[in-house]
């Protein structure tokens, strides 16, 4: 069997300890937290209690005013953003067939009036 050789730090004189390998415990990392607990006070484990139930709670009241808020976005404000953009998409889109049907000036004139473009064009205005 394998020994295993000690030193102590004051006294280089003393002899050699033999330990076996079979008088060393295995322990796991569990019972070696449980053991380090002894040398933490009490009052130590309830500040790091109360710590992490505070922050528990702050991180679910977080979590809650995240999912009113992007809900209440998407029912609230979604539609209207969509209902605008349809409305931009369809002005466009009158734009584009007013422009193929009647010629390029008409897209000018028909967004600026009858205005300097339409007298530019040759096209009198209709009084």
């Amino acid at each position: 069997m394998p020994q295993i050789e000690l030193l102590s730090d004051g006294d280089n004189s003393g002899g050699d300890v033999d330990i076996d390998e079979d008088e060393i415990d295995d322990e796991t990392i569990l019972e070696r937290i449980l053991a380090l607990s002894d040398m933490f006070p009490d009052k130590t484990f309830i500040i790091a209690s109360k710590t992490s139930s505070a922050v528990s709670s702050c991180l679910g009241f977080i979590r809650k005013s995240i999912w009113i808020l992007s809900t209440s976005f998407v029912i609230l404000w979604l539609p209207v953003i969509l209902e605008a953009e349809r409305a931009s998409v369809s002005n466009e889109q009158q734009s584009k067939e007013r422009q193929m049907l009647l010629g390029p000036s008409s897209g000018l004139s028909g967004i600026s009036g009858a205005g300097s473009s339409g007298i530019s064009s040759g096209i009198l205005p209709v009084q």
